[in-house]
């Protein structure tokens, strides 16, 4: 019976770095960007490579353009919304953020089947870097998150430019995902919906202040 010969350091088997780099197949290191060679024990030319590209990620960036909006600061566009003129009541109860009773404003016509808020084409912005958490999509209502929110883990792009076939909503249509895509190679962006009939029983009286949050873990 033949044993090939495995090198064991005090306490067991050793580690990276009792391991040389060696020689690459097309005979040296020297046609590379970092300094390795071949007697370089194998854990510091991983090191360095790692703090290559740390050095450099900025640049790398740069090279695939500049990344999509984020949500933050965003305003949602109303979509498939009519509204009716009125005046604001002081009657108890009515909620009053940026407005005061009497003030002429647009309201929502409450009998609408659809109240959606979405955001511009191609705004949420996703590193794709960190793709194994990229965050969940949650919706605020006057400082109240919804229970309902979207995981985008579960979801998965598709290449810049093809038909976003996963398209996808929460149980009773209150986030509505309607398209994303990888985009200039490091990054992800889409199209988010957000159906506010579904959550009307949360509206408050007056005016309501929605927010969509992207919340990374």
């Amino acid at each position: 019976m033949v044993f090939k010969n495995v090198y064991t350091a005090p306490g067991g088997v050793g580690d990276l770095s009792d391991i040389q780099a060696g020689t690459p197949t097309d005979g040296d290191w020297l046609d590379g960007q970092v300094p390795i060679d071949a007697l370089m024990a194998a854990v510091d030319a991983i090191d360095a490579m790692n703090e290559e590209i740390e050095v450099n990620r900025e640049l790398i960036s740069g090279l695939a353009g500049s990344p999509p909006l984020t949500l933050s600061g965003l305003t949602l566009e109303e979509y498939d919304i009519s509204k009716v003129t009125g005046r604001l009541c002081s009657g108890g109860g009515n909620n009053f953020i940026d407005y005061s009773p009497g003030d002429e404003v647009d309201v929502v016509h409450l009998t609408d089947t659809d109240f959606n808020l979405l955001t511009p084409a191609y705004t949420i912005y996703i590193d794709s870097w960190e793709y194994n958490n990229p965050g969940t999509l949650i919706v605020k209502i006057d400082g109240v998150e919804l229970s309902e929110t979207l995981d985008l883990s579960t979801l998965t792009p598709v290449d810049e430019g093809a038909p976003f076939t996963d398209a996808f909503s929460t149980p009773s249509g209150l986030i509505q995902v309607k398209q994303l895509e990888k985009y200039n190679t490091i990054y992800v962006r889409g199209e988010i919906q957000i159906n506010l009939s579904t959550a009307i029983a949360e509206w408050q009286v007056g005016e309501n202040e929605v927010q969509l949050i992207l919340r990374k873990a």
